[in-house]
C-alpha cells in the first residue's frame, strides 16, 4: 500500500474527506483486507492516545520559563574574559627562578670538581711530614 492510500485512510478516520470520496474509500476498505487492517490499527491507536491529550502544566508561566532558558543560553554563549596582563614582577620571577637553579647546579659542580692544586689538608700534611723528616735528620 502506498503512502497516499495510507493518508486517505487517516483522512477518512479523521472525517476530513468529502462525502463522495469518503464513500469510495469505504468501499475500497471493504474490498481490501490490508486497508481494513490498517484502518482498524489507526482506530485502536487513536483510542489509546485519546486520554493523553491533557496539556502539560509548568510550575511557572511560559514567559518566565522561556526567559530562564534564554538567560542560560546567553550565559553559556558569553566569551571567556581575557586574562589580565602579567605583572613585571612575575615576568622577572619566571626568568630568575630557572636561572638561579642553573647557577646553583654550576656552582655545586665547580665545588665538587675543583682541580686548582692540592687541597689545604694535603699542604698541611706535607709541611708536617717535612718538619718530622728534618727533626729526625738532626737526631741522627
Amino acid at each position: 500500500m502506498d503512502y497516499n492510500a495510507q493518508l486517505k485512510l487517516q483522512a477518512l478516520l479523521d472525517g476530513e474527506l468529502p462525502e463522495g470520496e469518503a464513500s469510495e474509500v469505504t468501499k475500497w476498505v471493504a474490498q481490501d483486507g490490508e486497508a481494513a487492517a490498517l484502518l482498524e490499527e489507526l482506530r485502536n491507536t487513536r483510542g489509546a492516545l485519546a486520554g493523553f491529550d491533557a496539556e502539560v502544566r509548568l510550575p511557572e508561566s511560559r514567559e518566565f520559563f522561556w526567559s530562564k532558558v534564554e538567560r542560560e543560553i546567553q550565559r553559556l554563549e558569553t566569551p571567556a574574559q581575557k586574562p589580565a596582563r602579567e605583572s613585571y614582577l612575575s615576568m622577572v620571577r619566571r626568568f630568575l627562578v630557572p636561572a638561579s637553579a642553573v647557577a646553583a647546579v654550576v656552582i655545586a659542580g665547580l665545588m665538587l670538581n675543583r682541580s686548582a692544586g692540592p687541597s689545604g689538608l694535603a699542604v698541611a700534611a706535607e709541611i708536617e711530614l717535612r718538619d718530622l723528616y728534618r727533626r729526625s735528620a738532626r737526631l741522627d
